[in-house]
């Protein structure tokens, strides 16, 4: 979802960020491509495979807030999931979670959950607060709700930072999407925290992930272990692997029924300094023999690559091949979208009502004021709105925090 995002905002450098009920997924896209990782982890358990380099933490709409036994407040990673769910969804639920912390809060709107078809009870929510930790914390239930959406926010820049600050990638550089239902609620303070200054919000927000699944290319990943050295390398038998590799990778991309005129194959290598356990994926070029002259290229690709992440390179060493990989891609039809001139636009028609918010050192104090609300239907390309503000829509809320400012592209 965010690649195809990316490519109709002519945007490279993008970090994707889904928050729905239960967690917190986060990736990045570096110059117009997803970020993969070699190996993962599944209950424990090590996975050595291919995949989206995707950071998941317990942070979500349902995520409960707790004291643990010093007394501090925690929130997640234990979640009210959908049943009972928050407290404020009136049907059971006893612990107080971010939902319920943002409805006191006056982040969302009581009377507009799923567009008004779900009723939620906000004295339910307070006086689970009150019960369960601003009681014991000796605060008020405002503050305590405000603490709740500060460390949920903190948890979740957090998770940013792993798949960026160490990754090697500097996360001023790039623009935030905001994806998943609960998102826009937390996204300028997530942005504010690890330093990007703009965040996109995509209008399929709360069903990216759909979104995504239709956009998504085929793709196969071929693994195979070659170990050689540069310099050292035998080409002629590099050659004729990668070659063998290729012509299974595109034979059982075409069982999966792709057009051959759709496909593309990508190489790669997993390379690393002799002597090191770990190595770091470079991609090499393509439709083409591997020669003499390709091997400095590769060779400084992964200097550089390592300088990124682990902020040295020893060039005088020579490097380790590890692994051949090759990515069978074929490429499917893209959905459309329908696209509207900008022009002057008065945000103020889009005003739907206004109600009281709490924010934090606004006009130089804490407190709740009184903020005008917008209908996200009726904002058209061109209208601008400078925060604080609340844009709603049937299945999500953005709350535009003091010091942003909201345009419709």
């Amino acid at each position: 979802g965010t690649m195809f995002f990316a490519e109709i905002l002519g945007q490279k450098n993008l970090i994707l960020m889904d928050m729905g009920g239960t967690s917190f997924d986060v990736s990045l896209i570096n110059n117009g491509k997803v970020t993969l990782s070699t190996e993962g982890e599944i209950a424990g358990y090590r996975v050595a495979k291919p995949m989206i380099d995707i950071n998941t933490v317990g942070a979500g709409g349902g995520s409960v807030a707790w004291l643990d036994s010093g007394g501090m407040l925690k929130v997640g990673p234990e979640s009210a999931g959908s049943d009972p769910g928050p407290v404020c969804y009136d049907l059971g639920g006893e612990k107080p979670a971010v939902t319920d912390a943002n409805l006191i809060l006056g982040y969302l709107n009581k009377d507009f959950f799923l567009g008004g078809e779900m009723k939620v009870n906000l004295d339910k929510a307070k006086a689970a607060m009150e019960k369960e930790i601003s009681g014991p914390l000796g605060m008020s239930v405002e503050e305590a709700s405000h603490g709740v959406f500060k460390i949920i926010n903190q948890n979740m820049a957090d998770a940013t930072k792993v798949v960026s600050v160490q990754r090697g990638y500097d996360p001023r550089e790039y623009t935030l999407i905001s994806a998943g239902g609960a998102c826009s609620i937390h996204a300028c303070k997530i942005a504010e925290e690890v330093g990007s200054t703009k965040v996109i919000v995509p209008k399929a927000a709360s069903v990216f992930c759909a979104l995504g699944m239709l956009e998504s290319d085929i793709r196969l990943d071929h693994v195979k272990t070659y170990n050689a050295t540069i310099p050292g390398i035998d080409l002629n038998d590099f050659n004729q692997v990668t070659a063998a590799v290729e012509k299974q990778a595109l034979a059982e991309l075409l069982q999966e029924g792709v057009h051959q005129d759709v496909t593309t194959l990508l190489r790669y290598l997993d390379v690393r300094y002799i002597g090191q356990h770990h190595e770091v994926t470079v991609e090499i070029p393509g439709d083409c023999l591997i020669e003499e002259s390709h091997l400095e290229e590769i060779a400084e690709t992964f200097h550089k690559a390592h300088e990124m992440l682990y902020t040295y390179s020893t060039r005088e060493n020579p490097i380790e091949i590890m692994n051949l990989r090759i990515t069978a891609v074929g490429a499917v039809e893209k959905t459309g979208m329908e696209e509207s001139p900008v022009a002057k636009a008065d945000a103020a028609d889009a005003v739907k009502a206004s109600r009281m918010v709490y924010l934090e050192d606004y006009q130089g104090k804490n407190g709740y004021f009184d903020v005008p609300v917008y209908d996200r239907d009726k904002l058209r390309p061109g209208s601008g709105i400078t925060g604080p503000a609340i844009v709603e829509e049937r299945i999500t809320t953005i709350v535009v925090h003091p010091g942003w400012i909201l345009t419709v592209d």
